[in-house]
C-alpha cells in the first residue's frame, strides 16, 4: 500500500481580512451598561458613541464588564441614599408637625419671633451672647444698664421694643414675654448662687430688677412654671452653700440681718451705678481698691457668707 502523504500549505480564505477583523471585533464587543441618568441629559450622545467606543481585545471587554458593574452598584447606592434621605425629611416633616400641635398659639408665635430675631438681627444675637458671663461679668454688666435704660427712655415707644423682643412691660392684652431674655437672666442668677461664680452682686441685683419687669404685667407675675423652677433652683443652690458658712461664722445671724437691713434701705440705683467710673475697671477682689462691695468680688470668708446672704435675699424676693 502506498501511504498518503500530506502536504501543509496555505489556503486562501473564502472572506477577505477586514471581513474577518470586523467579524471578531463583533464577538469580543459587549453591551455595556449605563450608570443611571436621573437628568436624562446626554443620552442620545452616550448611544451614538456607544458603536464606536468598544473594546478591540476580550481583556478589554472583561476591564468594560467590572467597570459596567462597578457603575451599577454605584447607581444603587445612589438610589438607596435617595430613599433614605427622603424617609429622614418626612420623618422630620412629621415629627415637626406633632410639635406644632402640642403648642398653642402664643408658644408659636413667641417661637417664631425668637428664630426670626437671631437670624435677621444682630443686634439681639451680640446682646444674648453677652449675657453668657461664662469667665465674668465685666460686658454683662454693660448689656444690664443697656437694656435698663432702652426700657426706662421715654423717648423710645414700647411698640419698637416689642418689635424688637426687648419690651420689659408686657400689657394686659399681650401675656407673652421674651422667653430667651428672661433664660439668659435666670442663667446669670445661678451662676451669682455657685461657688466659684465671678457675678458681681451689682450684676445680679440689676437682673433680677429686669427679670421682675419682664415678667410683671398689670394682672400679676405672668412667668411660665418652667422658669420659676429655674428660679426655686438657683435659690436652693444659694441655700446650700450656706450651710457650710453657717456652721463656721458665730455672728452668722446678725450679718444675714445687717444684709437685709441693707437691701431694704438702700436699693441698687441704676442711674448712680452706670455714673460710677469703677466698674470701667475688670473686675477684682481685693477691698484695697476702694470699691464698693457690691461692685467687686468677694475676699475671705466673712464677705463670702455676705455674698451668699445677699443672693439668697435677692432672688427669693
Amino acid at each position: 500500500m502506498q501511504g498518503e502523504t500530506s502536504i501543509r500549505c496555505f489556503i486562501k480564505p473564502q472572506e477577505t481580512l477586514e471581513k474577518s477583523l470586523e467579524i471578531n471585533r463583533q464577538r469580543g464587543k459587549k453591551k455595556l451598561q449605563k450608570r443611571p441618568n436621573y437628568k436624562n441629559v446626554g443620552e442620545e450622545e452616550e448611544e451614538d458613541k456607544g458603536p464606536e467606543e468598544g473594546p478591540d481585545d476580550p481583556e478589554k471587554a472583561k476591564g468594560a464588564e467590572s467597570s459596567s458593574k462597578g457603575a451599577k452598584t454605584c447607581g444603587e447606592t445612589e438610589e438607596i441614599e435617595m430613599v433614605i434621605m427622603e424617609r429622614s425629611k418626612a420623618s422630620e416633616k412629621s415629627v415637626s408637625t406633632v410639635t406644632e400641635e402640642n403648642t398653642t398659639d402664643e408658644e408659636k408665635s413667641a417661637a417664631a419671633c425668637g428664630a426670626d430675631a437671631c437670624q435677621s438681627r444682630p443686634f439681639l444675637d451680640m446682646v444674648y451672647n453677652t449675657l453668657e458671663c461664662t469667665e465674668d461679668d465685666y460686658y454683662t454688666l454693660f448689656v444690664l444698664c443697656l437694656l435698663y435704660a432702652m426700657s426706662h427712655n421715654k423717648g423710645i415707644s414700647p411698640g419698637k421694643l416689642e418689635r424688637i423682643q426687648l419690651s420689659l412691660q408686657p400689657t394686659q392684652e399681650n401675656r407673652v414675654y421674651n422667653h430667651v431674655l428672661a433664660e439668659r437672666l435666670i442663667r446669670i442668677m445661678s451662676q451669682a448662687s455657685q461657688q466659684d461664680g465671678k457675678v458681681r452682686l451689682a450684676t445680679l441685683e440689676l437682673a433680677c430688677i429686669l427679670l421682675k419687669q419682664l415678667v410683671s404685667s398689670e394682672n400679676g407675675c405672668i412667668i411660665k412654671d418652667v422658669h420659676m423652677a429655674c428660679l426655686e433652683g438657683a435659690r436652693e443652690e444659694s441655700v446650700h452653700l450656706l450651710r457650710h458658712f453657717y456652721k463656721g461664722e458665730e455672728i452668722f445671724l446678725d450679718m444675714f440681718e445687717d444684709e437685709y437691713r441693707t437691701m431694704t434701705s438702700k436699693p441698687l440705683n441704676v442711674e448712680y451705678l452706670m455714673m460710677d467710673e469703677s466698674i470701667l475697671l475688670p473686675p477684682t477682689g481685693t477691698p484695697l481698691t476702694g470699691i464698693d462691695f457690691v461692685k467687686r468680688l468677694p475676699c475671705g470668708d466673712v464677705e463670702r457668707t455676705r455674698r451668699v446672704s445677699y443672693c439668697i435675699l435677692d432672688i427669693g424676693d
